[in-house]
């Protein structure tokens, strides 16, 4: 989310976050720099669970180690009261929630990042988690657009179930990208050792 102020040092609060610009989640995939147990195990399960739901979403960026997925709103959700940011805070848990729930009914582990001041892997830039850097893409972006209202969808409590059969859903056609990635030490002209990519 957006902070009100510009910070002098440290990570904003939700509290002091002022407008959001839609939802989103944070997918991790079982592999090299993830300890946890249970993720989704690939990154092609983890694009056929997005779009099972019922909205999809504005845009996916692959993180190097898993997707983050944006649903956009039509225009940003300006906060003009207490209220209103508490009532965008519930709208982003329990929308993760319900991820979270359907996640785990094919026993995969999802973590809530729903807070409101959650900072996400910007595009264009590297994960290094792995141990070797993995670039930052945007996957997919498009047209879509929601309303708050539109979430209510996801709003319906489910009952907890035993693991289900995993069925895979229709994904687009994504565009591939070659992820290798080399580093090479050059030389500037004041001959100062530099690391480029």
């Amino acid at each position: 989310g957006l902070q009100k102020d510009i910070l002098k040092s440290g990570r904003g609060k939700s509290d002091s976050v002022c407008a959001i610009p839609g939802l989103w989640c944070d997918l991790d995939i079982a592999g090299a720099g993830h300890q946890k147990k249970g993720l989704i195990p690939s990154f092609q399960h983890a694009m056929e669970f997005i779009y099972e739901q019922p909205l999809q979403p504005s845009m996916v960026v692959f993180t190097g180690g898993g997707v983050h997925c944006y649903w956009l709103f039509n225009k940003p959700w300006v906060f003009n009261n207490d209220n209103e940011r508490q009532r965008a805070s519930e709208l982003s848990k329990q929308f993760q929630q319900s991820l979270i729930m359907k996640a785990g009914n094919y026993g995969w582990n999802m973590d809530n990042t729903s807070d409101l001041a959650r900072l996400l892997r910007v595009a264009g830039t590297y994960n290094f988690k792995t141990g070797s850097p993995e670039k930052v893409y945007i996957l997919e972006k498009n047209d879509h657009r929601y309303t708050p209202d539109d979430f209510q969808i996801f709003m319906t409590p489910q009952p907890e179930s035993s693991t289900q059969i995993y069925q895979p859903a229709d994904v687009p056609v994504l565009p591939s990208f070659s992820q290798e990635i080399r580093l090479e030490e050059k030389t500037d002209s004041d001959n100062n050792n530099r690391r480029v990519v």
